[in-house]
């Protein structure tokens, strides 16, 4: 079993067995997460609207536009920084396969 990472400003931990760990990540507007490492499979799903700027390590920056729905997918050992340039709070739920 993977161990719980340390949960980075902005995070919550919503769920934790086996098989997943589940968190709730919000960004008020100008936020942005520290530089941080996925050492778990992750899928991100955006439960609000919003306008980040994503900077992955190895790969271009670039500015995101997410609905609703939208889903993001990244490997394990994925490090990066999320800054969100909206106006209004953004929300995600990130999912980690075990």
């Amino acid at each position: 079993m993977v161990p719980p990472p340390e949960l980075l400003a902005g995070h919550t931990l919503v769920l934790e067995n086996e098989r997943v760990r589940v968190s709730r990540l919000v960004l008020a507007p100008g936020q942005s997460t520290e530089l941080h490492t996925h050492a778990l499979r992750t899928l991100g799903v955006a439960v609000s609207e919003g306008r980040i700027v994503a900077k992955v390590s190895g790969r271009k920056i670039r500015t995101v536009k997410f609905k609703p729905g939208d889903k993001q997918w990244y490997e394990d050992r994925t490090k990066h920084r999320l800054r969100n340039v909206g106006s209004a709070p953004f929300e995600v739920v990130e999912i980690e396969l075990k």
